[in-house]
């Protein structure tokens, strides 16, 4: 119990000796000062991070569906540019058949290579010419080709007899 008395016997002997705290004590409460300032900027980083992070996320969200959209255009270009060169390749084909491609579309018409019905005397060679000849003038219109056909054959009897 005597220790009690002692001390404020003791702090009032300080206070009134007008002593304040002591250099060690006043480094500590700028230390402690201080440290409570670092908190306060820790807890202000922690809450840009997660801030940030959430910004990074959904940039990443965002830049996938763009990817993702990219890819499947890029797939479907690809697809386009595949089914236009088989269109290209059949085009080809095609002209180069286009009188066999003509003849056998539609009934009536003569074959190239088949000599004419109405009479003989022209080579197959020449008809090959004069029905592919027919088909490139006139590429849709079918009684046109056997008329120019008729001529031709005609004409050539006239000069070959």
């Amino acid at each position: 119990m005597r220790a009690i008395p002692l001390a404020i016997l003791a702090a009032l002997t300080l206070a009134a000796a007008g002593c304040g705290p002591s250099a060690t004590e006043r480094r500590l409460t700028a230390l402690e000062d201080h440290f409570a300032a670092l908190e306060a900027s820790r807890t202000n980083l922690v809450a840009l991070l997660l801030s940030v992070q959430d910004i990074v996320s959904r940039w990443d969200e965002r830049q996938s569906g763009v990817i993702s959209n990219l890819a499947t255009a890029g797939l479907l270009q690809e697809e386009k540019i595949d089914d236009l060169q088989r269109a290209v390749g059949a085009l080809q084909r095609g002209a180069a058949n286009r009188s066999a491609l003509v003849a056998v579309s539609r009934p009536g018409v003569p074959r190239a290579g088949a000599p004419p019905a109405a009479g003989g005397g022209v080579p197959p060679e020449v008809y090959q010419q004069i029905a592919a000849e027919a088909a490139r003038m006139f590429p849709t219109d079918y009684d046109e080709q056997i008329f120019v056909i008729n001529k031709q054959v005609e004409a050539y009897r006239k000069l070959h007899p």
